[in-house]
This record gives C-alpha cells, sequence and structure tokens, in this order.
C-alpha cells in the first residue's frame, strides 16, 4: 500500500488493519523460527551433533568389544 496516498479516515484505518494483519503473521513466522533454533540448539541437539561427527573418526566398535572382552575376562576368572 503506498501510504502517501491516504487522504481519508477509512483509508488510513484500513492501511492501519492491513498492516496489524502484516504483525501479527510476521510475529507467528518469528516464533515459528525461533522453536526451530531453540530445538537444535539444545543440549540433547548438541550432544547428538558432536556424537554423530566423532563416530566416522572413533572406532566404537572396537571400543566396545575392548570393554565386552575384559568384562568376560574378569568374569570367567
Amino acid at each position: 500500500m503506498d501510504y502517501l496516498k491516504i487522504k481519508d479516515l477509512k483509508t488510513l484505518e484500513a492501511a492501519q488493519k492491513k498492516l496489524s494483519k502484516q504483525i501479527v503473521r510476521k510475529g507467528k513466522e518469528v516464533r515459528k523460527k525461533y522453536k526451530k533454533v531453540k530445538f537444535a540448539y539444545s543440549p540433547a541437539s548438541l550432544t547428538a551433533s558432536a556424537i554423530h561427527s566423532f563416530s566416522g573418526t572413533i572406532p566404537f566398535d572396537r571400543i566396545v568389544l575392548n570393554i565386552l572382552r575384559k568384562a568376560i575376562e574378569k568374569l570367567s576368572k
């Protein structure tokens, strides 16, 4: 809307309503984006992301196998 063309009260009120609706819609969009960011940077998500990034470089299968072997050795003694 061209705000320079507002000449009377009726046009002004229509422009205000339109602007209010846009503000409410943008507010809802911001809240949705905030919730997504909040979820993405939660401690659980950050921990999961860190584990996922390290899982390619750390041989978890060998570590688990060694722990199981040591546990079996201790139980068999």
